[in-house]
């Protein structure tokens, strides 16, 4: 990562991985920020709603796809259950799991700044 050895791919990926490291602070930001505007009752802008709109169908058709694979994989239909499932799934990702997984990743980041986690190479299972 952001070795030239690598060109443009290792460049890239340093950007990735700068964005990633960022994630924590700006996606719990924008949600508190979400979450204050429907408290109050301001209304959601627009625009936020048209880019939650698009992350929903993005997710969704993601979702599906995955599972057509999968099902095609083990040979059996795709039924409207999973597609449900799908629709679930694409609905509560980002307002559960990405909370949680960033909650967590600020944590860690909080405990690294404060010296009480030290972040080492992963050693293989023995």
């Amino acid at each position: 990562m952001g070795r030239p050895r690598y060109g443009r791919l290792g460049s890239f990926h340093l950007l990735v991985k700068t964005i990633d490291t960022l994630l924590p602070v700006y996606g719990l930001s924008a949600f508190l920020a979400l979450l204050l505007l429907i408290l109050r009752g301001a209304g959601i802008p627009a625009l936020v709603v048209a880019a939650l709109l698009a992350k929903f169908v993005f997710d969704f058709c993601c979702h599906v796809y995955c599972l057509s694979l999968h099902q095609r994989w083990q040979r059996q239909p795709l039924t409207g259950r999973l597609f449900g499932h799908a629709a679930l799934a694409s609905l509560t990702e980002p307002y559960f799991f990405q909370l949680f997984r960033q909650t967590g990743a600020l944590l860690g980041w909080i405990a690294f700044l404060r010296g009480r986690a030290e972040w080492a190479p992963r050693r293989p299972a023995q």
